[in-house]
């Protein structure tokens, strides 16, 4: 052993933390104390809190560093430094909004139109959306949770067509609340 050479690393299993690169465009979702979730390789979930966003950008990747400590439910030996982790980063605040399935949507020119359901008939209302969560647009303005909307042959479909509701009819054909952050 050389003087100045290391002879030993100590390592704590209980003070254990994450860091991640977050995109730029992605860190207004994240402050000191924000919950977000992370998984393991062995695909179990997790819950960390941001300890600190350093504000350092990398320009070649515009990321920032962000450190967040992990609440395991029980001490686990099983981690190991620099282990690999997907952290999954909301891109806002958690919020209820209104969501309808996608295709419930007709294109109408520059218009998004969806057909709902009154009385057994249909009746065209223009709506404006927001972005997509899965198969499922925000519908920022012109439904409310709880709309019945046609969800096939709506293309086609003339106001005031009659419609007959299947029993068993999908949850997909009903305007939802729905949390997205």
């Amino acid at each position: 052993v050389n003087v100045g050479n290391p002879v030993v690393t100590l390592i704590s299993d209980t003070e254990i933390e994450v860091e991640a690169e977050v995109p730029s465009d992605r860190i207004a979702g994240l402050s000191p104390g924000t919950i977000v979730r992370f998984r393991l390789d062995d695909g179990t979930d997790h819950r960390a809190t941001v300890r600190s966003i350093i504000p350092r950008e990398n320009a070649r990747t515009r990321t920032r560093p962000v450190r967040f400590t992990p609440k395991f439910g029980e001490k686990s030996s099983r981690f190991a430094i620099n282990q690999s982790v997907t952290v999954l980063v909301p891109i806002g605040k958690i919020q209820q909004v209104v969501t309808v399935h996608k295709d419930a949507i007709v294109h109408r020119g520059p218009n998004r139109v969806v057909s709902i359901v009154r009385n057994g008939k249909a009746f065209p209302r223009q709506v404006t959306l927001g972005v997509a969560v899965g198969n499922r647009y925000i519908v920022e303005k012109g439904l409310k949770a709880g709309d019945q909307v046609v969800t096939h042959g709506n293309e086609t479909l003339p106001p005031g067509a009659a419609v007959r509701i299947l029993s068993g009819a999908s949850p997909s054909a009903k305007a939802e609340q729905t949390k997205t952050n």
